[in-house]
């Protein structure tokens, strides 16, 4: 039985960063026993490698005054939830891909956003001047 994880090693600039793939083979003992573990650094990614690489998002502007879009390559509906620091839900919008989501009513400062559809969930930060 085997199970493997894909982890970003670093953030670069917008670059494709290295990852590294871990793959869970065997554990042996109690719970200080025994675990095979097999690293690899993939420095070509794909999308069946790191499927959350075909949603990746860019959010602008940011930092905003009245509005933000979300761009993410996807064609099904998005849920948008607004999130003060902390935690506290201030609104859920439903919207597409470039769309304005307006947050004119909302004071200056940090917000978080959660983005969910069909296919993924993912968030980002928002600065609201």
């Amino acid at each position: 039985m085997y199970r493997d994880w894909v982890y970003n090693l670093n953030k670069n600039g917008g670059q494709r960063p290295p990852f590294l793939k871990i793959t869970f083979f065997d554990f042996e003992g109690s719970s200080t026993g025994i675990t095979t573990l097999e690293r690899t650094l993939i420095t070509s990614v794909s999308t069946s490698d790191a499927p959350w690489l075909d949603h990746s998002l860019t959010l602008y502007p940011n930092p905003t005054t009245e509005y933000f879009m979300i761009d993410i390559m996807t064609e099904t509906p998005l849920q948008i939830s607004i999130l003060d620091n902390s935690g506290r839900l201030l609104n859920v919008v439903e919207t597409i891909s470039n769309s304005p989501v307006s947050v004119s009513n909302l004071s200056p400062g940090i917000y978080n956003i959660s983005i969910h559809s069909s296919e993924f969930i993912t968030s980002s930060r928002l600065i609201i001047k």
